[in-house]
């Protein structure tokens, strides 16, 4: 199951209709992240698979850039979708 535009909105508490291309960026772009990540393990349903999905795109949302610029020395964003995701990850040899 992927996370419809409605569900992302609640997610990341948007209201407006504004935004929704961007936001539907971000679901298709964040579906497209986790079937990579977990390989053919995606077509698992899981609740844990939404929920990353449902992170990942209020991450890309709230933080649009990849370093934290808020901070003195900029840093890395860290988020829990792998802690979520990595689970249903299938092995890969490198």
């Amino acid at each position: 199951m992927s996370v419809s535009l409605q569900m992302a909105k609640d997610q990341i508490r948007v209201r407006h209709n504004d935004e929704d291309a961007l936001i539907m960026g971000y679901v298709v772009a964040s579906l497209a992240w986790l079937e990579r990540y977990c390989g053919d393990n995606y077509d698992v349903y899981a609740p844990e698979l939404d929920q990353a999905q449902l992170l990942l795109i209020a991450h890309w949302y709230e933080n649009r850039s990849t370093v934290d610029s808020g901070n003195v020395i900029p840093r890395e964003i860290p988020f829990a979708v792998e802690a979520l995701a990595g689970p249903f990850r299938l092995p890969t040899i490198a």
